[in-house]
């Protein structure tokens, strides 16, 4: 009998995508820990850039919109 796959479908998806990430970044070649801190260091800056826009969303929206900003 041959055994199944250890994933197949969407988990093997995901296991070639985080490959895919880890080589295109170089992260292949760090430790666990060193490649956590790239990982959170990357979030952190998403997030804060998320939060700035969110932030800022209904001006945006107000100026491209052709509207007065205060």
């Amino acid at each position: 009998w041959a055994s199944p796959p250890l994933r197949c479908g969407e988990g093997r998806w995901l296991d070639l995508r985080i490959f895919q990430y880890n080589i295109t970044f170089g992260l292949y070649m760090l430790e666990p820990w060193e490649r956590l801190v790239f990982n959170a260091a990357g979030l952190l800056a998403l997030g804060l850039v998320g939060f700035s826009v969110s932030k800022q969303a209904g001006s945006i929206v107000q100026y491209f919109s052709g509207g007065q900003v205060s």
